[in-house]
């Protein structure tokens, strides 16, 4: 994922209550720290329905206002905010709904991502935790435990805001989130397999506003341009469709986090044109950009 550093304007200070807790928010950015992890908070006024959105890193979700439908195939799962916390796991691609309050009030939510490195290493200070979660195939599972993750997720969330410590500290409060986590039955499936195609998805995602061919790719990737092709091609994939896609999944999360203006997102997304960007946008999800602010 592109990095968007966090604004530096203190006068935006938005929080939300919980139970036993007001929660420090995102502004008008999200606070990412490049390798480990990223908070994000999103609204939404009007009811959106997004096909296939990829959470490509794992996911913590707390709906702070409104209901998130995930339309899974065996029939739908609504979280609302007294349902806690939401864990979902990396690499699912899950229909949402997303619908506003009934008294009016934007669809709020607060989502935590978590970096495939900063799992690995997990994975090898507590083999223990990671042994637990090898049976883990839930794509969502969830928690009231609001009085076990706050103690965790606090000291992570104001550290984040005030960029006040380093990569390996910060990494230690992480850590300390994923244990509490685990400690309520919310562990992650253990890492799969990488296609290239999956591969290939991570580097684009690093950078989507960058102006890829499929020799700069390979050479990232280790391999020549024909090798990148006729691997993917054996996975059905296409290198120009799966940078189109995602570009346009990190525009869609730029529209829902930040208060950038369009041109910005659209540049950001790797797209020189925003009016070229908001119509592969409206093919792709259904929805113009506009339509989502």
């Amino acid at each position: 994922m592109t990095v968007h550093r966090p604004s530096l304007d203190h006068h935006e200070r938005p929080a939300a209550r919980v139970p036993g807790a007001v929660l420090p928010l995102p502004g008008g950015q999200a606070w990412l720290r490049d390798g480990l992890c990223g908070v994000a908070h999103s609204q939404m006024r009007t009811e959106q329905r997004i096909s296939e959105f990829h959470f490509h890193s794992l996911t913590l979700l707390l709906i702070l206002s409104g209901t998130l439908t995930f339309l899974f195939p065996h029939g739908p799962r609504t979280l609302a905010p007294d349902d806690g916390f939401a864990l979902v796991n990396p690499g699912q691609f899950i229909d949402l709904n997303k619908q506003p309050a009934d008294d009016g009030s934007p669809f709020r939510s607060l989502f935590i991502t978590v970096s495939e490195a900063t799992l690995d290493r997990f994975r090898q200070f507590y083999p223990a935790v990671a042994s637990a979660a090898e049976n883990t195939e839930t794509a969502l599972r969830t928690t009231r435990a609001f009085d076990a993750l706050l103690p965790a997720l606090l000291p992570l969330l104001e550290n984040l805001k005030e960029q006040s410590l380093s990569d390996a500290r910060l990494e230690i409060r992480l850590f300390d989130l994923l244990l509490c986590l685990a400690e309520q039955g919310l562990t992650f499936s253990p890492p799969s397999r990488s296609s290239t195609g999956e591969r290939l998805r991570r580097l684009l995602e690093q950078q989507p506003e960058r102006r890829w061919t499929t020799k700069i790719a390979g050479h990232a990737l280790a391999m020549s341009e024909a090798t990148l092709r006729r691997r993917l091609n054996g996975e059905n994939m296409k290198f120009d469709a799966l940078l189109r896609e995602v570009r346009l999944q990190h525009g869609m999360t730029l529209l829902q986090t930040t208060s950038w203006p369009l041109t910005q997102i659209a540049d950001a997304s790797g797209y020189l044109s925003a009016a070229r960007f908001s119509a592969r946008f409206r093919t792709r999800f259904g929805i113009s950009p506009a339509r989502l602010r």
